[in-house]
Protein backbone atom coordinates (compact mmCIF):
# COMPACT_ATOMS: atom_id res chain seq x y z
CA UNK A 1 0.00 0.00 0.00
CA UNK A 2 1.22 3.49 -0.83
CA UNK A 3 2.45 5.51 2.17
CA UNK A 4 0.37 8.51 1.03
CA UNK A 5 -2.80 6.38 1.13
CA UNK A 6 -2.01 5.09 4.61
CA UNK A 7 -1.34 8.59 5.88
CA UNK A 8 -4.59 9.97 4.42
CA UNK A 9 -6.66 7.07 5.77
CA UNK A 10 -5.29 7.49 9.27
CA UNK A 11 -5.16 11.29 9.47
CA UNK A 12 -8.26 12.28 7.50
CA UNK A 13 -10.60 9.38 8.32
CA UNK A 14 -9.17 7.95 11.57
CA UNK A 15 -9.12 4.57 9.82
CA UNK A 16 -7.00 1.60 10.77
CA UNK A 17 -5.23 0.09 7.76
CA UNK A 18 -3.61 -3.31 8.28
CA UNK A 19 -1.93 -5.64 5.79
CA UNK A 20 -2.72 -9.29 6.54
CA UNK A 21 -2.39 -12.60 4.70
CA UNK A 22 -6.09 -13.14 4.00
CA UNK A 23 -5.69 -16.91 3.84
CA UNK A 24 -3.73 -17.02 7.10
CA UNK A 25 -5.36 -18.93 10.00
CA UNK A 26 -5.27 -15.88 12.30
CA UNK A 27 -6.92 -13.42 9.88
CA UNK A 28 -10.62 -14.29 10.35
CA UNK A 29 -10.31 -14.38 14.17
CA UNK A 30 -8.52 -11.01 14.08
CA UNK A 31 -11.28 -9.48 11.92
CA UNK A 32 -13.98 -10.80 14.25
CA UNK A 33 -12.03 -9.60 17.28
CA UNK A 34 -11.94 -6.08 15.78
CA UNK A 35 -15.71 -6.15 15.29
CA UNK A 36 -16.31 -7.47 18.82
CA UNK A 37 -14.11 -4.73 20.26
CA UNK A 38 -15.71 -1.90 18.27
CA UNK A 39 -19.25 -3.09 19.04
CA UNK A 40 -18.46 -3.64 22.73
CA UNK A 41 -19.02 -7.36 22.44
CA UNK A 42 -22.52 -7.06 20.97
CA UNK A 43 -21.46 -8.54 17.62
CA UNK A 44 -18.87 -11.27 18.04
CA UNK A 45 -18.67 -12.68 14.51
CA UNK A 46 -19.14 -10.96 11.17
CA UNK A 47 -17.42 -13.44 8.83
CA UNK A 48 -16.76 -17.17 9.04
CA UNK A 49 -14.20 -17.57 6.27
CA UNK A 50 -12.44 -15.91 3.35
CA UNK A 51 -11.99 -17.31 -0.16
CA UNK A 52 -8.81 -17.34 -2.27
CA UNK A 53 -10.43 -14.66 -4.44
CA UNK A 54 -10.76 -12.11 -1.66
CA UNK A 55 -8.35 -9.17 -1.90
CA UNK A 56 -9.65 -6.61 0.58
CA UNK A 57 -11.87 -6.59 3.65
CA UNK A 58 -13.28 -3.19 4.66
CA UNK A 59 -14.97 -2.95 8.06
CA UNK A 60 -17.04 -0.30 9.75
CA UNK A 61 -19.00 -0.20 13.01
CA UNK A 62 -21.63 2.31 14.09
CA UNK A 63 -22.93 2.55 17.64
CA UNK A 64 -26.08 4.55 18.15
CA UNK A 65 -27.17 4.74 21.76
CA UNK A 66 -30.71 5.98 21.42
CA UNK A 67 -33.17 6.27 24.28
CA UNK A 68 -36.87 6.43 23.61
CA UNK A 69 -38.42 9.83 24.23
CA UNK A 70 -41.17 8.00 26.14
CA UNK A 71 -39.65 4.78 27.56
CA UNK A 72 -41.72 1.61 27.69
CA UNK A 73 -42.74 0.72 31.24
CA UNK A 74 -41.56 -2.75 32.20
CA UNK A 75 -44.69 -3.32 34.30
CA UNK A 76 -46.83 -3.02 31.15
CA UNK A 77 -44.95 -5.71 29.20
CA UNK A 78 -47.15 -8.81 28.81
CA UNK A 79 -46.92 -12.18 27.09
CA UNK A 80 -49.24 -11.89 24.12
CA UNK A 81 -50.10 -13.70 20.89
CA UNK A 82 -48.14 -12.52 17.83
CA UNK A 83 -48.70 -13.60 14.21
CA UNK A 84 -45.48 -14.21 12.22
CA UNK A 85 -45.16 -13.64 8.43
CA UNK A 86 -45.78 -17.40 8.00
CA UNK A 87 -49.17 -16.90 9.68
CA UNK A 88 -47.99 -18.80 12.76
CA UNK A 89 -49.08 -17.65 16.20
CA UNK A 90 -46.36 -17.39 18.87
CA UNK A 91 -46.21 -15.97 22.39
CA UNK A 92 -43.89 -12.97 22.74
CA UNK A 93 -43.18 -10.24 25.33
CA UNK A 94 -45.32 -7.35 24.08
CA UNK A 95 -44.34 -3.84 25.19
CA UNK A 96 -47.23 -1.42 25.60
CA UNK A 97 -47.37 2.35 25.42
CA UNK A 98 -50.28 4.79 25.59
CA UNK A 99 -50.21 8.35 24.29
CA UNK A 100 -50.02 10.52 21.19
CA UNK A 101 -48.06 9.29 18.18
CA UNK A 102 -47.31 10.51 14.67
CA UNK A 103 -49.68 8.12 12.89
CA UNK A 104 -50.85 7.30 9.37
CA UNK A 105 -53.10 4.56 7.97
CA UNK A 106 -54.28 3.31 4.60
CA UNK A 107 -56.42 0.34 3.64
CA UNK A 108 -53.42 -2.00 3.55
CA UNK A 109 -51.42 -0.86 6.59
CA UNK A 110 -51.10 1.27 9.72
CA UNK A 111 -47.90 3.13 10.63
CA UNK A 112 -46.49 5.32 13.37
CA UNK A 113 -43.28 7.08 14.31
CA UNK A 114 -41.66 6.24 17.65
CA UNK A 115 -39.21 9.06 18.48
CA UNK A 116 -35.94 8.88 20.38
CA UNK A 117 -34.96 11.57 22.88
CA UNK A 118 -34.47 14.89 21.11
CA UNK A 119 -37.06 13.93 18.46
CA UNK A 120 -34.52 14.27 15.61
CA UNK A 121 -34.40 10.49 15.10
CA UNK A 122 -37.28 8.07 15.24
CA UNK A 123 -38.28 4.54 14.32
CA UNK A 124 -41.05 4.12 11.76
CA UNK A 125 -43.19 1.05 12.43
CA UNK A 126 -45.48 -0.33 9.71
CA UNK A 127 -48.15 -2.94 10.37
CA UNK A 128 -49.62 -4.48 7.18
CA UNK A 129 -53.26 -5.51 7.33
CA UNK A 130 -54.00 -9.22 7.61
CA UNK A 131 -55.86 -9.04 4.28
CA UNK A 132 -52.88 -7.69 2.29
CA UNK A 133 -49.98 -9.25 4.21
CA UNK A 134 -46.31 -8.35 4.40
CA UNK A 135 -45.30 -9.35 0.86
CA UNK A 136 -47.99 -7.18 -0.74
CA UNK A 137 -47.04 -4.24 1.46
CA UNK A 138 -43.33 -4.52 0.58
CA UNK A 139 -44.18 -4.33 -3.13
CA UNK A 140 -45.69 -0.89 -2.51
CA UNK A 141 -42.69 0.38 -0.50
CA UNK A 142 -40.96 2.64 -3.02
CA UNK A 143 -39.05 5.92 -2.54
CA UNK A 144 -41.97 7.85 -4.05
CA UNK A 145 -44.52 6.20 -1.78
CA UNK A 146 -42.26 6.62 1.24
CA UNK A 147 -42.04 10.36 0.64
CA UNK A 148 -45.80 10.61 0.30
CA UNK A 149 -46.48 8.59 3.43
CA UNK A 150 -44.02 10.46 5.64
CA UNK A 151 -45.62 13.76 4.77
CA UNK A 152 -49.06 12.45 5.76
CA UNK A 153 -48.35 11.44 9.37
CA UNK A 154 -50.35 13.38 11.98
CA UNK A 155 -50.55 13.46 15.78
CA UNK A 156 -53.06 10.83 16.93
CA UNK A 157 -53.91 9.34 20.30
CA UNK A 158 -53.65 5.58 20.57
CA UNK A 159 -52.13 2.42 22.06
CA UNK A 160 -48.96 0.80 20.74
CA UNK A 161 -48.20 -2.87 21.33
CA UNK A 162 -44.78 -3.91 20.04
CA UNK A 163 -42.66 -7.07 20.54
CA UNK A 164 -39.10 -6.70 21.78
CA UNK A 165 -36.78 -6.26 18.83
CA UNK A 166 -33.79 -8.18 17.58
CA UNK A 167 -33.30 -8.46 13.85
CA UNK A 168 -30.65 -8.98 11.18
CA UNK A 169 -30.47 -7.72 7.63
CA UNK A 170 -28.34 -8.67 4.63
CA UNK A 171 -27.84 -6.67 1.44
CA UNK A 172 -25.57 -7.09 -1.57
CA UNK A 173 -23.84 -4.30 -3.41
CA UNK A 174 -22.07 -3.97 -6.75
CA UNK A 175 -19.50 -1.19 -6.55
CA UNK A 176 -16.32 0.22 -8.02
CA UNK A 177 -15.32 -0.69 -11.58
CA UNK A 178 -16.36 -3.40 -13.95
CA UNK A 179 -13.33 -5.46 -12.93
CA UNK A 180 -14.45 -5.83 -9.32
CA UNK A 181 -17.30 -7.64 -7.63
CA UNK A 182 -18.38 -6.46 -4.22
CA UNK A 183 -20.51 -7.91 -1.45
CA UNK A 184 -21.67 -6.23 1.72
CA UNK A 185 -23.07 -7.75 4.86
CA UNK A 186 -25.00 -5.61 7.30
CA UNK A 187 -25.87 -6.93 10.73
CA UNK A 188 -28.17 -4.95 12.97
CA UNK A 189 -28.76 -6.01 16.54
CA UNK A 190 -31.60 -4.41 18.48
CA UNK A 191 -32.22 -0.79 17.66
CA UNK A 192 -28.85 0.78 18.17
CA UNK A 193 -25.92 -1.18 16.76
CA UNK A 194 -24.61 -2.24 13.40
CA UNK A 195 -21.41 -3.42 11.81
CA UNK A 196 -20.71 -4.05 8.17
CA UNK A 197 -18.02 -5.34 5.89
CA UNK A 198 -17.54 -5.83 2.20
CA UNK A 199 -15.18 -8.06 0.27
CA UNK A 200 -13.52 -7.07 -2.99
CA UNK A 201 -12.87 -9.86 -5.44
CA UNK A 202 -11.59 -9.93 -9.04
CA UNK A 203 -14.49 -10.34 -11.42
CA UNK A 204 -14.72 -13.55 -13.44
CA UNK A 205 -15.44 -11.57 -16.60
CA UNK A 206 -14.77 -8.06 -17.86
CA UNK A 207 -17.11 -6.32 -20.27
Amino acid sequence: MLPAFLTMAREKYAAEVVSLPLQGPATVPRINAWVADKTRGKIGTIIDSLTPWDRLVALNAIYFKGLWRAPFEKSLTLEERFITPGDRAVKVPLMLQFGFFRYYAELNFQALRLPYQGNRVGMYIFLPSRESGLSAFLRTLTPVQWGRWIGAFSETEGVLGMPRLKFEHCIKLALFSRTWACQKLLILRGRSLMAWHFLLQPSTSVR
